[in-house]
């Protein structure tokens, strides 16, 4: 694809730091924003760790996180301390504390990483004790089953207490976390393994299948949801009104997969994985259609599908699965009609990038300096948009991972 650049990632597994060009990954597949709009953070699947990316200089470097073996196998060793990850499918960023988000998607918990003195991270479990399907009055009470994503709102409930929400992705079901009490918002709330399927409607009856990625809006009244068993995008309105919650289906054909664009409702994808807005005030959404090798998107006001970046050809976009959008580095306004948009190929173990002017609708080249070479001084203004992470494959995630080129 003309228009992408390798911007981090030698192409090859590994776990090196250093320069962006020169450092390694290992099935990256998470990406966020730091507050100051200073660093990417990449969750980093198979090294089980949280890497960071400063936009300054192109400095790779581990925020937290560090692969020792035992936390691969946790049942043989207990409880692994909150500092241990497994398989981390996601990363988000508070942007009111700066703390880092973690799904732990093999540990089926939630960790919050405050951070404490020099670039150091003290974590604890926000949520989740052992593999389940349970909601409690304390976090520890509550159980997940391989938690792909977790978002922070900048609202607070009565209280003035935080509210996330996840996607529990195995268990089928989309929780809210409000101080230290889970719960189910929609999907089933089944014990240990919720039920699957597609049914929209009610939260408290709708149904999912491994939904892996959830996108807040704006006014946070809504989660878009990239239900990827049933390849489907949907949307659950009238968030916080518990009775009123209700899901719809905004694109995709429930359960069957393929190619197709044009009209939402007739158009396919092919393991689906994230979504990132492109431009919420037109109602325009990016999705990382995985095994289709495509960035797809999504006009929710027209109802209609095409598609932004990718032919289907794996050498050009091999796996996408998470986007990040940014201001344009050249800018120095939000208003800019410039958008650098990041996109993890999982594939090639590397992150890749591509610049799009909103206003002409369409993508213009990057220098040098941003581009496929080393980071010249890059100066983002804090960008004010939580929404950037992810999760991995079916139902038997390693077996479906090699069916998409990746083990």
């Amino acid at each position: 694809e003309e228009h992408l650049t390798i911007f981090a990632g030698a192409g090859n597994v590994g776990s090196k730091d250093g320069d962006r060009l020169a450092a390694s990954f290992h099935a990256p597949f998470g990406l966020a924003i730091s507050p100051d709009g200073q660093s990417i953070f990449v969750a980093d699947d198979k090294n089980h760790r949280i890497r960071k990316i400063a936009l300054a200089d192109g400095v790779v470097s581990t925020a937290f996180g560090k692969l020792d073996g035992k936390q691969l196998q946790g049942e043989n060793y207990g409880p692994p301390p909150p500092s241990k990850l497994c398989r981390p499918h996601g990363v988000s960023i508070d942007l009111s504390t700066g703390d880092i988000l973690i799904p732990d998607t093999d540990h089926h918990r939630l960790i919050r990483a405050k951070k404490v003195s020099n670039g150091a991270y003290e974590a604890e479990i926000l949520a989740g004790s052992e593999e389940g399907c349970a909601n409690g009055k304390r976090g520890v009470d509550a159980q997940f089953r391989y938690p792909y994503c977790i978002v922070t709102c900048k609202k607070k409930d009565a209280s003035g207490a935080t509210i996330y929400y996840a996607a529990d992705t195995d268990n089928h079901r989309i929780v809210k976390i409000v101080g230290s009490k889970v719960s189910t918002v929609a999907g089933s709330s089944k014990s240990y393994q919720g039920d699957c399927g597609h049914k929209d409607g009610r939260a408290s009856e709708a149904l999912f299948q491994r939904p892996t990625h959830i996108l807040l809006s704006a006014d946070e009244d809504s989660l878009i949801v990239t239900d990827h068993g049933n390849q489907c995008i949907r949307r659950i309105h009238d968030l916080g009104r518990e009775q009123k919650t209700w899901v719809e289906t905004l694109a995709g054909v429930p359960q069957k997969s393929g190619f197709k664009d044009g009209s939402a409702s007739k158009a396919l994808f092919n393991n689906p994985y994230s979504t990132q807005w492109l431009d919420e005030d037109a109602n325009e959404l990016l999705v990382a259609d995985l095994a289709n090798h495509r960035v797809r998107q999504i006009n929710l006001k027209a109802s209609t599908v095409s598609t932004l970046l990718g032919s289907g050809n794996q050498k050009e976009l091999n796996c996408p699965v998470s986007i990040l959008l940014l201001p344009c580095t050249s800018s120095s306004s939000h208003s800019s009609p410039m958008r650098d948009i990041y996109i993890i190929a999982r594939g090639d173990d590397n992150i890749l990038k591509a610049r799009y002017d909103l206003e002409k609708r369409k993508f213009v080249a990057i220098g040098a300096s941003s581009g496929n070479a080393k980071a010249g001084s890059i100066s983002y203004s804090a960008y004010e948009n939580n929404d950037a992470f992810v999760r991995p494959i079916g139902s038997n995630r390693d077996t479906d991972e090699k069916k998409s080129s990746r083990s």
